[in-house]
């Protein structure tokens, strides 16, 4: 099981300790949405980093909730590669995708694969930049903001 004590890093960034707390490090909340499965997808995400907050809302045409997952988390990581952090903390509320990119989970499906390889692929980059990486489920009432923004992609587009 993933260690889930850092879900206190999961909070608002209105005060300076909060932005104080994230001076070398990102925090990814990630999420997928898919309107009937398949069916249109939306991914959503909240990165809180030193300079403030990223969001992602968008629509990425017709497929399966397990690769708008994929797909949210790939986006983020791409945007977290170009920062300059030490330390990248993943929560999503995807227990596929958490245990198989950091637990024990095998993956099976083809195209789960290629995505799979993609989001391993940038984080063993962020690896080789010095980057901590870590990845932790969490349960969807603490990854509200992002499900709202995976939603909201499929049904404002």
């Amino acid at each position: 099981m993933h260690d889930e004590q850092n879900w206190e890093l999961d909070l608002s960034m209105s005060d300076n300790k909060s932005k104080e707390n994230l001076k070398d490090m990102a925090i990814i909340n990630f999420d997928g949405a898919c309107s009937g499965n398949p069916g249109k997808m939306g991914i959503g995400a909240l990165i809180r980093y030193n300079e403030g907050i990223k969001k992602i809302s968008e629509m990425i045409g017709v497929g399966t909730n397990n690769i708008a997952e994929y797909s949210s988390l790939i986006e983020s990581l791409k945007f977290v590669l170009k920062l300059n952090v030490k330390k990248v903390i993943i929560y999503g509320d995807s227990k596929l995708v958490i245990n198989q990119l950091f637990g024990t989970w095998n993956v099976k499906n083809d195209h789960i694969y290629k995505l799979w390889n993609e989001a391993k692929t940038l984080i063993e980059h962020l690896i080789k930049k010095g980057v901590k990486v870590e990845g932790s489920w969490i349960p969807r009432e603490l990854n509200k903001e992002a499900d709202r923004l995976s939603t909201d992609a499929i049904h404002l587009k």
